[in-house]
């Protein structure tokens, strides 16, 4: 199953998007998390809706998934910031949100998360519509903020196991890219 409800509304996902960055933050090297939920257009109320469900500086420890299943309560961020954003015409905090990730096998994850979300569309939304997302997600890899490759692979292994990943490659935009063993066999681009 591969959906994002909003009330009512049932979208078909078009494309999926997971990877962590290994970045220097407050209080040293810390893992955050990057998942994007795209949706396939549909019109509602003849207004076309194209939702995306997009992380926003997500930092809660999905590590416990890793082995087996993590289920929590998303909190704000230090800055007061929701952990995840939709997008359908305008940016919209995900509120009382609640996530449940279960590995699948390894770097496979079935996604679930719920809350409450504004949309907006017309005067008849009061800002509190339900919200659900459901799908499988595969880690495209780890994006870490250090050039030389020896340094990379030396913070890579503070938070992941390294035969997760195949080989590094330099990232276009700075940092070096890990990709997981997945999909190093599928052949992406790195980000």
């Amino acid at each position: 199953m591969s959906l994002l409800q909003i009330a009512d509304q049932t979208f078909s996902l078009a494309k999926t998007d997971f990877m962590a960055y290994v970045g220097l933050g407050e209080g040293g090297w810390r893992v955050t998390w990057i998942i994007e939920l795209f949706a396939q257009p549909k019109e509602v109320n003849g207004q076309e809706w194209e939702p995306q469900l997009v992380s926003h500086d997500f930092k809660l420890d999905l590590m416990p998934a890793f082995s087996a299943s993590l289920e929590a309560d998303l909190p704000l961020s230090e800055a007061g910031e929701p952990a995840f954003m939709l997008h359908v015409f305008a940016h919209q905090p995900l509120e009382h949100a609640r996530l449940k990730v279960s590995r699948l096998r390894e770097g496979e994850f079935n996604f679930q998360l719920a809350g409450q979300v504004g949309v907006f569309a017309d005067e008849r939304d009061d800002g509190e519509l339900p919200i659900r997302a459901e799908c499988n997600l595969r880690l495209r890899g780890v994006l870490v903020d250090e050039n030389p490759f020896a340094k990379a692979e030396e913070r890579l292994v503070q938070f992941f196991d390294r035969k997760l990943f195949g080989s590094a490659e330099r990232s276009p935009h700075g940092g070096v890219f890990f990709k997981s063993i997945q999909e190093s066999r599928i052949g992406r681009d790195i980000p």
